[in-house]
């Protein structure tokens, strides 16, 4: 009896991992499609306002391959939620519609919609906070000043430029990651009831894509000196500029609980008829 009572807890400490794994995969590639989908958004948006490139070549695998999955591979780690085994497993979730689809890709962009129009606006504002760049340079307002000369964009100061522009968009997008991430330490539940302390491998992480992107931007610079004048310029940024580089990250804290708030909804709607399913069938297969 003894026996059978351990081999019990075991598989129910068994099955309550792997819903947490389960759980924790969904998260982690939620995070991870969003995130680059918000890369690719930048770019594109960039290109049709015809701005300076948001990013180049190298700066895109450094965040595809290394910041990024810094994050999702963090949140593997989040903690199970206590009454995740009274939950009744959704057994045709696999069955996705097109209209469930487009209304998963419809949360993920909400969640990631913040950083996008800040991000261009940050990386176009620190190109033309640079000594030596002229407004009518920089994207669309060409239409109004007419096309710039090619050799603006081959001078080394419209490159340094572009390089501190998209470093800084970057690292601002990491800050914007940090918050984002935190509404995934849970797929349903807000963050009032869940410890931001329960994931210490997505807390650590923060700071350390910080730090890893500060040391990227200073290797970039200290390579590409040698080609460029005044590699040690700083952009003469105003202060509010710091101001917003500070406070609309945590806008992103707000959106999550609006697509879980809805998430809850249908949540609590698919336990009820799989609750009521399940109770008929065992009313109708219980022995008389």
């Amino acid at each position: 009896e003894k026996s059978s009572h351990s081999s019990f807890l075991i598989l129910f400490h068994l099955i309550k991992e792997c819903r947490r794994q389960v759980s924790n995969i969904e998260q982690s590639f939620l995070f991870l499609m969003g995130a680059n989908m918000s890369l690719y958004f930048i770019q594109i948006l960039g290109g049709i306002f015809v701005f300076p490139p948001m990013v180049n070549g190298l700066q895109a695998l450094w965040m595809m391959l290394v910041i990024i999955p810094l994050f999702s591979v963090a949140l593997m780690s989040n903690a199970a939620h206590p009454q995740i085994m009274n939950l009744i497993t959704l057994k045709h979730a696999s069955k996705r519609t097109l209209k469930e689809v487009i209304a998963i890709l419809m949360e993920i962009l909400v969640r990631f919609v913040v950083p996008i129009p800040l991000c261009i606006v940050i990386n176009v504002w620190t190109v033309l906070a640079m000594p030596g760049i002229k407004s009518q340079n920089v994207g669309i307002l060409q239409l109004w000043f007419g096309q710039t000369p090619q050799s603006v964009y081959n001078s080394p100061e419209y490159e340094l430029a572009m390089l501190y522009g998209q470093n800084f968009m970057l690292f601002y997008l990491i800050v914007h990651f940090c918050f984002i991430s935190v509404g995934f330490l849970s797929d349903l539940h807000s963050l009032v009831t869940v410890k931001l302390w329960s994931n210490l491998k997505l807390l650590s992480v923060m700071p350390l894509t910080l730090m890893l992107q500060v040391l990227f931007t200073v290797a970039q610079i200290a390579i590409q000196r040698g080609s460029m004048r005044g590699a040690d310029i700083w952009p003469a940024l105003p202060f509010y500029f710091y101001i917003i580089f500070v406070l609309f990250p945590a806008l992103n804290l707000i959106f999550p609980e609006i697509v879980k708030r809805k998430k809850r909804k249908r949540f609590v709607v698919a336990q009820m008829k799989e609750k009521l399913l399940f109770q008929t069938r065992l009313g109708m297969w219980s022995p008389k």
